[in-house]
Protein backbone atom coordinates (compact mmCIF):
# COMPACT_ATOMS: atom_id res chain seq x y z
CA UNK A 1 0.00 0.00 0.00
CA UNK A 2 1.49 3.34 -1.02
CA UNK A 3 2.02 6.22 1.36
CA UNK A 4 -0.28 8.44 -0.67
CA UNK A 5 -3.12 5.90 -0.52
CA UNK A 6 -2.62 5.44 3.23
CA UNK A 7 -2.66 9.20 3.80
CA UNK A 8 -5.88 9.45 1.76
CA UNK A 9 -7.51 6.68 3.82
CA UNK A 10 -6.47 8.32 7.09
CA UNK A 11 -7.85 11.67 5.92
CA UNK A 12 -11.15 10.04 4.89
CA UNK A 13 -11.48 8.42 8.34
CA UNK A 14 -10.85 11.79 9.98
CA UNK A 15 -13.54 13.42 7.86
CA UNK A 16 -16.04 10.69 8.77
CA UNK A 17 -15.24 11.13 12.47
CA UNK A 18 -15.70 14.89 12.22
CA UNK A 19 -19.04 14.48 10.41
CA UNK A 20 -20.27 12.04 13.06
CA UNK A 21 -19.45 14.44 15.90
CA UNK A 22 -20.79 17.52 14.14
CA UNK A 23 -24.13 15.90 13.30
CA UNK A 24 -24.93 14.74 16.84
CA UNK A 25 -28.36 15.81 18.06
CA UNK A 26 -27.17 17.55 21.22
CA UNK A 27 -25.39 20.24 19.25
CA UNK A 28 -27.33 23.38 18.41
CA UNK A 29 -26.81 27.10 17.78
CA UNK A 30 -23.45 28.45 18.84
CA UNK A 31 -22.15 24.98 19.59
CA UNK A 32 -22.78 23.96 15.98
CA UNK A 33 -20.96 27.07 14.73
CA UNK A 34 -18.08 26.33 17.10
CA UNK A 35 -17.80 22.75 15.84
CA UNK A 36 -17.77 23.83 12.19
CA UNK A 37 -14.98 26.31 12.90
CA UNK A 38 -12.93 23.77 14.88
CA UNK A 39 -13.63 20.30 13.42
CA UNK A 40 -10.56 18.63 14.94
CA UNK A 41 -11.40 19.96 18.37
CA UNK A 42 -14.96 18.66 17.96
CA UNK A 43 -13.70 15.25 16.75
CA UNK A 44 -11.30 15.01 19.70
CA UNK A 45 -14.06 13.59 21.89
CA UNK A 46 -13.75 10.29 20.08
CA UNK A 47 -10.22 9.93 21.43
CA UNK A 48 -11.29 10.63 25.01
CA UNK A 49 -13.02 7.32 25.64
CA UNK A 50 -10.77 6.57 28.62
CA UNK A 51 -11.91 9.75 30.34
CA UNK A 52 -15.08 8.00 31.56
CA UNK A 53 -13.08 6.04 34.14
CA UNK A 54 -11.84 9.28 35.71
CA UNK A 55 -14.89 11.46 35.13
CA UNK A 56 -17.99 9.58 33.89
CA UNK A 57 -19.66 12.59 32.24
CA UNK A 58 -16.42 14.21 31.07
CA UNK A 59 -16.87 13.83 27.31
CA UNK A 60 -20.46 15.01 27.25
CA UNK A 61 -19.62 17.88 29.62
CA UNK A 62 -16.77 19.04 27.37
CA UNK A 63 -18.85 18.58 24.22
CA UNK A 64 -21.71 20.66 25.60
CA UNK A 65 -19.50 23.43 27.03
CA UNK A 66 -16.72 23.68 24.46
CA UNK A 67 -18.29 26.68 22.73
CA UNK A 68 -17.52 28.67 25.89
CA UNK A 69 -13.78 28.54 25.18
CA UNK A 70 -12.29 31.83 24.00
CA UNK A 71 -11.56 31.93 20.27
CA UNK A 72 -7.78 32.22 20.66
CA UNK A 73 -7.70 29.22 23.02
CA UNK A 74 -9.95 27.19 20.70
CA UNK A 75 -7.67 28.00 17.75
CA UNK A 76 -4.67 26.88 19.79
CA UNK A 77 -6.37 23.59 20.70
CA UNK A 78 -7.45 23.07 17.09
CA UNK A 79 -3.84 23.46 15.94
CA UNK A 80 -2.59 21.07 18.63
CA UNK A 81 -5.13 18.42 17.55
CA UNK A 82 -4.08 18.95 13.93
CA UNK A 83 -0.40 18.49 14.84
CA UNK A 84 -1.23 15.32 16.77
CA UNK A 85 -3.16 13.95 13.76
CA UNK A 86 -0.22 14.76 11.49
CA UNK A 87 2.22 13.09 13.90
CA UNK A 88 -0.01 10.00 14.15
CA UNK A 89 -0.30 9.79 10.34
CA UNK A 90 3.50 10.05 9.99
CA UNK A 91 3.94 7.34 12.61
CA UNK A 92 1.47 5.11 10.75
CA UNK A 93 3.49 5.57 7.55
CA UNK A 94 6.68 4.60 9.43
CA UNK A 95 4.93 1.55 10.87
CA UNK A 96 3.72 0.46 7.43
CA UNK A 97 7.18 0.99 5.94
CA UNK A 98 8.66 -1.23 8.66
CA UNK A 99 6.00 -3.88 8.11
CA UNK A 100 6.69 -3.81 4.35
CA UNK A 101 10.45 -4.12 4.97
CA UNK A 102 9.87 -6.99 7.40
CA UNK A 103 7.55 -8.77 4.99
CA UNK A 104 10.00 -8.32 2.10
CA UNK A 105 12.85 -9.80 4.13
CA UNK A 106 10.75 -12.84 5.04
CA UNK A 107 9.65 -13.34 1.42
CA UNK A 108 13.23 -12.94 0.19
CA UNK A 109 14.42 -15.47 2.77
CA UNK A 110 11.79 -17.95 1.60
CA UNK A 111 13.13 -17.80 -1.99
Amino acid sequence: MGKQLLHKQIEEKKQVAVKEVVTEDIVTGDQQDFQSKYPRLAASFGSMAGMSTVYPNGSSFLREKMSLIATDKAEMLEEKWKKLEDDEAALMVKRLDLIAEHFKLVVDAMR
